[in-house]
């Protein structure tokens, strides 16, 4: 009777690697957040220390690359990668141009809908 928990947990860590990546256009989608990031000229606060755009992305990046399989969307990466610090749990803050500060969540969001919005445009 003790085989079959043991035969299942053998089976499902088998399959493990083969967990469902994020898709080419799910992947597409976050290039493309990641690329309005890093143009974005935004200020982003992690942890209390204040980074450019361009440090923010490349730390997403990172962040997404040691995420794997485990984002596989753009709303799940904005939520598990873009949202707050997996060391400390703070929200991550975006500083705008003009000095307003936004939760980068709901900001990373609305680039987002942008981003789709455009696409929708173009086909």
């Amino acid at each position: 009777m003790r085989r079959m928990p043991t035969l299942t947990i053998v089976a499902l860590l088998c399959l493990a690697p083969f967990a469902r990546a994020a898709e080419p256009a799910e992947q597409a989608r976050i290039e493309t957040l990641l690329g309005r990031v890093a143009a974005s000229g935004v200020v982003f606060v992690r942890n209390d220390t204040a980074h450019s755009a361009q440090e923010a992305a490349a730390h997403l990046r990172m962040k997404w690359e040691r995420a794997g399989d485990r984002v596989v969307t753009a709303e799940v990466f904005i939520e598990k990668i873009g949202s707050r610090s997996s060391m400390s749990g703070k929200p991550y803050l975006v500083v705008l141009p003009g000095g307003r500060t936004l939760e980068s969540g709901p900001w990373l969001s609305g680039l987002l809908r942008e981003i789709d919005a455009r696409a929708a445009k173009s086909n």
